[in-house]
């Protein structure tokens, strides 16, 4: 049953302490895994990488302007939070600091940890000692980011769930420096320190994050699996400055995570190659406004507007920000915007833009799928084996031959994704399912039958 830091952090996060709260068992679990279990989780998987690679807090981890930009990412938001909790705490806003530590433990969770597994994966370098060689820096620079973010954490989580936060604390920070305050409700408050918070930095994050929420709602309208690669993710942004900052490393990220060959930014003048645009009047800021009755008017001359007048006067609204139509001032809140897509594409929209996915599968793309498919049958089976995260295996697949031709494509990209160090492909089963530490796991994939053998290399 949920304890004491559960009970706590309920009353704290549910609700404003002036409105009514529904209490039940059920609720307390849903506002705990919200944002404590989350927590737990990410603390667990530093601690296992931590202790796997004999990791310690060193001075000689990289500064945080050597590190990547998600490490500057997640330390500009962790000291952007401290600074808004601080405030809200100062004020007596207990539930409005829950909410900034809700919202940060979300966007280390699913977006700072999430993309960098791979660099705690990344074996050390054979001869990296003191962690300096140069291949290790980005390695050292995630586990001291994230070090610093939990400590961080577990000093600011003190006042609201006390047990976790001291468990955190003991675990991470008396463990490794018997000089530090014996306990986190001994240490100071964690000042702000605002020379790393980075604006610029955390508009763009948040605006790739909704694009690729963006498109993840697309793959899911369109019923298409994540693992299933597509050819081309089309942005529609509105804002020049946004798209020119988003080239690069933001580029890279959206097609990473929405899981597609390449990213394509589309120009006004190519628009309606994908998308229609279909504008209604916003009758809630019209009638702020005191315009209910220019209102009706614009809700004929919008509706009467065409494909490429529709885009032109939307895009003339989010370049300007106001816009001359049927006699009116428009602001950009005073449109609601409707698009349908052309044949072969599907998308969705937000204050970010339009993502547009190409939905259209060809034979590489499918080849591409299988290889996924399979990838994560095999991780499913490590699971099974019971082996450890970091551990290799060698592994064996028998299926049909077609299965085995694209595997065999794809055979470098298929280890790194599994930590093989050996890929057998056979057209016969059996032959490597005897013996101590082998794991056999049959599957299916695409309708075909697989064998996997899993021996720990």
């Amino acid at each position: 049953a949920p304890g004491a830091d559960a009970f706590r952090w309920f009353f704290y996060a549910s609700n404003p302490p002036w409105s009514s709260t529904r209490h039940s068992l059920s609720n307390v679990r849903a506002t705990q895994k919200e944002t404590l279990v989350r927590l737990r989780n990410v603390v667990s998987f530093f601690t296992l990488y931590a202790n796997t690679d004999r990791y310690t807090p060193s001075e000689g981890d990289p500064p945080v302007a050597e590190r990547s930009e998600l490490d500057r990412w997640i330390l500009s938001a962790l000291h952007s939070t401290l600074a808004r909790v601080t405030e809200a705490l100062d004020g007596y806003d207990v539930h409005g600091a829950t909410t900034h530590i809700t919202d940060f433990v979300d966007g280390l969770s699913n977006w700072y940890v999430r993309r960098s597994r791979d660099r705690f994966w990344r074996a050390w370098s054979a001869d990296h000692g003191p962690r300096v060689a140069a291949g290790d820096r980005d390695k050292c620079a995630a586990y001291a980011t994230l070090y610093e973010v939990l400590v961080t954490l577990s000093k600011v989580l003190a006042p609201f769930v006390p047990f976790m936060a001291e468990g955190m604390f003991q675990n991470l920070v008396r463990r490794v420096d018997r000089g530090a305050p014996e306990s986190v409700h001994l240490a100071d408050w964690p000042a702000a320190d605002l020379s790393l918070v980075d604006e610029d930095l955390a508009r763009r994050m948040a605006a790739v994050r909704e694009l690729v929420s963006l498109g993840l709602q697309v793959r899911t309208s369109a019923k298409l699996k994540v693992r299933q690669p597509l050819r081309v993710a089309h942005l529609v942004l509105g804002d020049a400055k946004l798209r020119a900052s988003l080239a690069g490393s933001g580029e890279a990220m959206i097609q990473d995570e929405l899981n597609v060959l390449g990213v394509a930014f589309v120009d006004d003048a190519e628009v309606e190659r994908y998308v229609s645009y279909k504008l209604k009047p916003n009758f809630r800021t019209l009638g702020q406004r005191g315009l209910g009755k220019e209102a009706q008017l614009l809700k004929k001359s919008l509706s009467a507007l065409d494909a490429s007048g529709a885009a032109s006067l939307l895009f003339a609204l989010r370049d300007a920000g106001a816009a001359e139509h049927a006699g009116v001032t428009l602001l950009v809140e005073d449109v609601e915007v409707a698009f349908e897509t052309k044949e072969g594409f599907a998308a969705a929209g937000g204050r970010a833009g339009v993502v547009v996915l190409d939905t259209r599968l060809d034979d590489e793309l499918r080849e591409l799928g299988l290889v996924r498919e399979v990838a994560n049958r095999v991780q499913n089976a490590r699971k099974e084996a019971k082996l450890e995260l970091a551990d290799r295996v060698a592994l064996r697949v028998h299926g049909p031959a077609p299965l085995l031709e694209a595997l065999a494509r794809h055979q470098g990209a298929l280890a790194a994704d599994v930590l093989a160090t050996s890929i057998e492909l056979a057209a016969s089963p059996g032959a490597a399912a005897a013996g101590a530490g082998v794991h056999v796991e049959v599957c299916e994939v695409e309708g075909m039958a697989v064998e996997l053998v899993l021996r720990k290399a």
